[in-house]
């Protein structure tokens, strides 16, 4: 009896070593224990990183919501600014008489513009715009027969609202120096007297007499308000 009592505990033994040890040969190959000790496997474990490649069409560049608005705004300021060419012309009146008698060097001679100053459908300056200019050359009748010679060089138009055009300008004449000279019947508004003896003519610009005034030199004329 107890001989047989010890044979089945070992059998009993037996048995239970033998689901242990199949137990433990699941639980590795279904769950298997990650590697600690700095093998080469453990560092392959290691979450890749993304490539370049992939990443390079996760940031596009966008344009700027206001871009387009700044950019019509620029455009529109552009539209603002217009160069009037040489020999361009316009009338003016002048202010007050000039004579090569008593006229001298850097004398002021004033204009004003009877009428808006228009050049291809853009306001330059405005009727009543004052136009400033100063005596550059000035030579008085002599004897024998010497006639006067007169210019005078425009700078600056005052338009109605108080802005200063910068210009360069003259008095046309026909042979296109702007130099008034005496016995020169064809420029309008100029009047000749003839000095006693042999003396040569004067120049007599009446009050209020009109000329052509041309630009000499290009004029930018920018503004957002009107003249």
């Amino acid at each position: 009896m107890k001989k047989i009592f010890i044979s089945v505990f070992f059998i009993i033994m037996q048995l239970n070593s033998s689901y242990a040890l199949n137990e433990q040969d699941i639980v590795e190959s279904e769950y298997p224990l990650p590697d600690i000790t700095g093998s080469e496997q453990s560092q392959n474990n290691e979450i890749p990183a993304v490539s370049e490649e992939k990443n390079e069409y996760m940031t596009p560049y966008t344009i700027p919501v206001n871009h387009y608005k700044s950019q019509e705004y620029k455009n529109n300021n552009h539209s603002n600014t217009c160069i009037v060419p040489v020999n361009t012309k316009f009338p003016a009146i002048l202010v007050t008489p000039i004579s090569s008698e008593t006229a001298k060097l850097g004398d002021n001679i004033t204009f004003y513009l009877p009428s808006d100053f228009y050049y291809k459908g853009k306001l330059i300056a405005g009727s009543g715009s004052m136009l400033y200019g100063t005596v550059i050359l000035v030579k008085r009748a002599g004897v024998p027969n010497k006639n006067a010679k007169l210019q005078v060089r425009f700078s600056n138009i005052k338009t109605p609202s108080g802005q200063m055009i910068p210009v360069s300008a003259c008095i046309e004449t026909n042979d296109g120096t702007g130099i008034l000279q005496a016995g020169n019947t064809d420029v309008e508004g100029l009047e000749m007297i003839t000095s006693l003896l042999e003396k040569g003519e004067n120049i007599e610009i009446p009050k209020n007499a009109q000329m052509n005034i041309v630009l000499d030199q290009p004029v930018t004329v920018t503004s957002n308000t009107p003249y």
